[in-house]
């Protein structure tokens, strides 16, 4: 029915939310339907249905003839403070059909509310103080009650009496101790949301009685170990929410178990949508009959084991949540890896971390990596310190990725060499934007980046062990003059302490050096240019260094500076002058320094006649500047 309804042309979308759909009425319609019901949106008219209050501390005087009209009561908090009922608020209502308090923050309900005989919708979340329960089982012609996050402890017996209740929502009531027997005898009930109800107990017995139940939301409940048994009973599911369950109804050496609960729940006639999400360490197993779901959630589930071949079909963008960020996982019962999970997968973004569990090489072949067209950022990791199955480099060389990759990130891989096509990487990755290498503790020489016509990013961190980027021409000396990297905008080194970089300085609009060095003092001649890059290179330049206990006189990359750059430098420790530093900075626009590890203010920037903007941070000892009039100065 509600199918039918959506397709009404008054309507022109749907929004799909968990507690509800919301719908767009065509704007004609909507005009049309508010003339016609003008006069039962009036407060002071005679024929007043419906009422929005924002004001709950008074009681409600509608006008004499109204009250018995009024069928809904919307009370919106705009203050956001816990608020009290007036104890009359709602007693000239006592008529109503509806009453939503959603939009407000309440300390209690009012006793009174239990008068209202007809009541058929209650919507009242987020009752901060402690409820009194005995007004829910006064309310027997409910319909729909949402009670989410309330200090509701206990649920009376003569809750089983609602018998036309069909909503009911009862998530993150985490003071309710125990559903009582009679909670079974809501043979009527479609909807029941107990999630995030972690101590409650009687969940499975309670489910058994309640055979027309649609949608079932159980996740973060505990005490659950005997819902395989009821489970099968529900024949009319359509959502089941199990979310960082399973280890509550399973133990871990309980697999295959588990996976029969799992594909009895795929087989029930009816089953829509299965919520398997948060389970992280707790192995799975996905049955093959999961391909009668229409979805699947396996978000932050790293410890999957098994997906069929049609079943991983049926979702290539995202298995099922798996995807973008996939852990390889392995234990003792399996011989393989769970990385064959990714040969039918095909998404835009592709993370995959701990690639120290794979145990054969023949895993990484037979995802075929390389036809991943969709692919345009790739990010492989293995944990640095992890025990290894198979060599790095040796599985490095069968994760060939597609040419179509814009962005590649390498991190914790522990050889000493990179595989042939990373040592050719013009000619399987020519798209490439950004690369990352961190965390490579044995590397001690870059692939030949410069050959990268599209490169814009590039960072370097955590390797220890890298001491030469070699930006020259891999063509020969014939070639050195051939222009490299002619799209750099920004280059990040951290953390590399002897890295040089030789023989020249690549352009590049922004700068970072973070703890290395060596890369201050190793930059060769000169800046890297041909006649050709003069287009394209940057006018300005951006350079950031921190940390660095290198005398400031000794940074030679200042010397290699273009012309109206900006430097900003935090936290190195001597910044003494020269005259040779100040040369080089001539042509400098813009300087900020921290100077929070400085005994003394550095008087050398009054000499940078082209300086415009100076920032002095964290320097407390500031009592006066040097005579300077050309720079805006900023003291912070």
């Amino acid at each position: 029915m509600l199918g039918s309804f959506c397709k009404c042309p008054f309507f022109t979308g749907t929004l799909e939310r968990k507690d509800a759909t919301r719908f767009t009425m065509h704007d004609l319609v909507h005009d049309l339907a508010r003339s016609v019901t003008a006069e039962e949106f009036d407060l002071e008219g005679p024929n007043c249905r419906y009422a929005c209050r924002t004001d709950c501390e008074k009681p409600l005087k509608p006008s004499p003839t109204s009250p018995a009209k009024l069928r809904a009561l919307h009370i919106v908090d705009h203050a956001y403070k816990e608020t009290e009922f007036h104890h009359d608020a709602d007693s000239p209502a006592k008529y109503i059909h509806v009453l939503d308090l959603h939009r407000g923050y309440w300390h209690e309900l009012p006793d009174s509310i239990g008068q209202l005989k007809q009541l058929r919708y209650l919507s009242a979340p987020l009752i901060s103080g402690q409820m009194n329960p005995r007004f829910i089982g006064m309310l027997s012609k409910l319909n729909y009650l949402n009670l989410h996050h309330c200090g509701l402890s206990t649920l009376p017996e003569s809750i089983g009496e609602m018998k036309g209740l069909m909503h009911l929502d009862l998530s993150s009531c985490k003071s309710l101790k125990e559903l009582p027997l009679s909670f079974r005898k809501l043979t009527e009930l479609l909807y029941l949301d107990l999630s995030n109800c972690d101590g409650l107990l009687g969940i499975p017995q309670a489910l058994g009685g309640l055979t027309k139940l649609q949608h079932l939301d159980l996740s973060q409940c505990q005490n659950l170990g005997e819902l395989p048994e009821v489970i099968r009973k529900l024949t009319e599911l359509r959502y089941l929410n199990l979310s960082w369950c399973m280890h509550h109804i399973f133990d871990s050496s309980s697999t295959g178990q588990a996976e029969s609960f799992i594909e009895c729940i795929c087989l029930l006639p009816n089953m829509e949508q299965l919520h398997l999400s948060c389970q992280y360490e707790y192995p799975l197993s996905i049955p093959k009959s999961a391909t009668c779901l229409s979805k699947l959630a396996l978000d932050e589930c790293y410890s999957v084991t098994r997906i069929p071949e049609r079943v991983a079909k049926m979702d290539t963008q995202s298995l099922f949540g798996l995807l973008p960020d996939f852990s390889v996982y392995s234990d003792g019962t399996e011989p393989n890896s769970n990385l064959h999970l990714l040969e039918h997968t095909n998404p835009e973004r592709l993370s995959i971390t701990m690639l120290e569990n794979v145990k054969f090489i023949e895993e990484a072949h037979i995802i075929n990596l390389r036809e991943k067209s969709s692919i345009v950022d790739l990010r492989l990791g293995w944990t640095e310190d992890g025990e290894r199955y198979v060599e790095d480099m040796e599985l490095l060389r069968e994760l060939v990725p597609p040419t179509t990759l814009q962005g590649f990130e390498i991190y914790g891989y522990c050889s000493l060499r990179f595989p042939d096509w990373l040592m050719s990487i013009i000619c399987y990755l020519p798209n490439l934007a950004r690369i990352r290498l961190s965390d490579l503790p044995n590397c001690k020489t870059l692939p030949p980046l410069g050959q990268l016509p599209n490169l814009r990013e590039l960072i370097l961190g955590e390797m220890k062990s890298l001491e030469e980027w070699n930006t020259s021409s891999w063509s020969g000396e014939d070639s050195v003059n051939e222009l490299m990297f002619p799209k750099l905008e920004k280059v990040y080194i951290s953390y590399c302490p002897r890295l040089r970089i030789k023989p020249h300085l690549p352009r590049a609009a922004s700068w970072s050096v973070v703890r290395s060095d060596s890369v201050l003092i190793s930059c060769g001649d000169s800046v890297a240019h041909t006649d050709a890059s003069s287009s394209s290179s940057p006018v300005s330049t951006r350079l950031e260094v921190s940390g660095s206990n290198l005398p400031l006189h000794q940074w030679s990359l200042l010397h290699h500076l273009p012309a109206h750059s900006d430097l900003d430098i935090y936290g190195c420790s001597d910044l003494a002058g020269s005259p040779e530093i100040i040369q080089a900075l001539h042509s400098l626009k813009a300087l900020k320094l921290n100077m929070a590890d400085s005994e003394e203010l550095v008087e050398w920037f009054a000499d940078l006649t082209s300086l415009q903007h100076l920032t002095l941070w964290e320097y407390k000892k500031l009592e006066q500047l040097p005579a300077y009039n050309n720079s805006q100065t900023s003291n912070n």
